[in-house]
């Protein structure tokens, strides 16, 4: 099931949600009822009595956030409606119960009897609606009345605070570059006045008016002078040696010379400036008595205070990341668990403020105690959970529960499927295994009959051939019985059907058999393969073979006596 959208909890339809607790419910073998309200007691802290609240306003609460949660559990309006009464009371709970904490002033007195009002008020058994929704309505509506002022004052706040601090910081920045390099090295007494004054005063304005200081050219001549500049002046117990002034002050004077060309706020004492170190300089290159005294750490000097925490640059550039409006518990030097919200994160300021609820300044820290308050522990975050997050949260384990369950259904439905599938495959298998057995029997059969069939029309074949051969053999043996004077009658469809032909003459040399009809016409003539051929096909029939040589003589001389007479 897809991930749920905050539209669900301000839809104001209860059947998607009831849906939704029915199959989540089901996969937790529980009812409905039940499974909201397990839901509920494991929000109940969350919601209810937030984990950010104040001390004093958790023992207040948290006696409260059971019940709360049971009533809650009992109308599926409460998740769905942001108008619903417990809604708007978590809502206050979390947006503003979790930013006090107590003060002195009249504002936090009045802020917590209202809270404890709101509690008294809902640890009746059965909360009406109407009389705790307009006790919350009541509060919000201060809240937000309060929180207009607040933003207005921490505005005006920020704005006065925010060019102080650009002040300071600049004159803080040019005071840890000289400190740096000359704090407790001997100078001159005569410069130390103008040094605090004429150079330090043209450092400032560079860092107070360029955004990217550091990178401007007189800037970064003094970052190369200054360490040569601390070396080169002996006294106070501390001596420079002849081979490092000769090294160090000719090319030192040179740059001085060329620093003048630069653009300067108050050119005429800077010369003044410059003009008097180039002489100290000459002194100190001739041995010439100066007198000089170490010179004190100008932080000290004006004042700025030192911070003693050492950390990271990457926690310091966490600290970029922080936007005003952000919100943080902080274990201060007199107060616990003290809300206040950072008001002020310049890039170009290196101190933080923090105001309280109502916009009044509570303190300052700069970026380097703060990014250690951070890493101890003295400070956190304060995170705002807004109960619809809490609640969506929530409600998508059970919408996972909910989709387990249906993936529970499917896989269910899918295995029921898959084994009616299996058993229809099975009985189709079956079906057709039968249906391939019957075709196999039917085709041996076939096969079977065809081979019987064949065996006859072979066996028949094969008479035919003997009785075509014997027919044959027999048509070779009365053509080879056959005398002159041998009758043959013709068959119909012969060409000559219906005739009666008589042998006539047999001419052994060409095997020709001439016929004759009864009237002694010839009438056909066959050569012996004709006549056998003849007489195989049925064509012609022989009637009545002739007479040998022998009949035929005694018939002659039948004849002849016969005529004689």
């Amino acid at each position: 099931m897809a991930g749920l959208s905050t539209k669900l909890l301000t839809s104001g339809q209860v059947e998607p949600i009831k849906r939704l607790f029915m199959l989540a419910a089901e996969s937790a073998n529980q009812t409905p009822e039940a499974y909201r309200t397990a839901l509920m007691a494991s929000l109940a802290g969350a919601l209810f009595a937030p984990a950010q609240l104040h001390p004093e306003l958790a023992a207040v609460w948290q006696p409260q956030a059971v019940q709360l949660a049971k009533c809650a559990a009992g109308d599926l309006r409460f998740f769905v409606s942001p108008d619903h009464a417990l809604r708007q009371l978590a809502q206050w709970l979390h947006t503003e119960a979790c930013l006090w904490h107590p003060a002195e002033d009249k504002a936090s007195r009045d802020f917590f009897t209202s809270a404890q009002a709101l509690a008294a008020l809902t640890a009746k058994r059965s909360p009406k609606d109407d009389e705790l929704g307009k006790a919350v309505q009541e509060a919000l509506k201060v809240a937000e009345k309060s929180r207009q002022r607040a933003t207005l004052a921490a505005e005006r706040l920020r704005e006065n605070e925010l060019s102080n601090l650009r002040i300071q910081t600049a004159e803080a920045r040019v005071v840890e570059l000289l400190d740096r390099h000359l704090a407790h090295r001997p100078m001159p007494v005569q410069l130390i006045p103008h040094l605090n004054t004429t150079l330090k005063g043209e450092l400032q304005h560079l860092a107070l008016t360029q955004a990217v200081y550091t990178q401007q050219p007189f800037w970064q001549m003094w970052e190369r002078l200054l360490p040569v500049l601390g070396r080169c002046f002996s006294g106070a117990g501390m001596t420079v040696g002849d081979q490092l002034l000769y090294q160090t002050i000719p090319p030192l004077l040179e740059e001085l010379e060329q620093s003048l060309a630069l653009p300067m706020v108050d050119a005429t004492a800077y010369e003044s400036w410059v003009n008097e170190l180039s002489h100290c300089l000459m002194q100190a290159i001739r041995k010439d008595d100066i007198e000089c005294e170490k010179l004190a750490p100008l932080a000290e000097t004006l004042g700025l205070p030192a911070s003693a925490a050492r950390v990271t640059q990457a926690l310091l550039a966490e600290l970029d990341g922080l936007s005003p409006g952000d919100w943080f518990i902080f274990d201060g030097e007199h107060a616990s668990a003290q809300r206040c919200q950072l008001v002020v994160n310049d890039g170009g300021v290196d101190q933080l403020i923090f105001v309280d609820r109502n916009g009044r300044k509570l303190f300052a820290k700069s970026k380097q105690d703060f990014a250690a308050c951070l890493s101890t522990g003295i400070a956190q975050p304060l995170v705002h959970t807004a109960p619809v997050t809490i609640l969506l949260d929530a409600l998508n384990a059970s919408a996972a529960d909910a989709g387990a369950q249906q993936r529970k259904l499917r896989e269910a439905q899918a295995k029921e499927k898959a084994a009616q599938q299996a058993e229809a495959q099975k009985q189709q298998a079956a079906r057709k295994a039968a249906a391939e057995k019957a075709l196999a029997e039917a085709r041996a059969l076939d096969e079977a009959k065809a081979k019987k069939q064949q065996a006859r029309a072979t066996a028949r074949a094969l008479a035919e051939t003997a009785a075509k051969h014997k027919k044959h053999e027999q048509a070779v043996g009365l053509v080879d019985a056959m005398q002159v004077g041998a009758w043959l009658t013709f068959a119909e469809g012969s060409e000559h059907a219906g005739k009666r032909a008589k042998l006539s003459v047999v001419i052994a040399k060409t095997g020709k058999y001439i016929f004759v009809d009864e009237l002694g016409r010839k009438l056909a003539e066959f050569d012996r393969t004709g006549l056998i051929n003849l007489l195989d096909s049925g064509q012609a029939t022989i009637v009545r073979n002739g007479n040998n040589f022998d009949d035929q003589l005694v018939k002659v001389i039948r004849g002849l006596r016969r005529d004689s007479v």
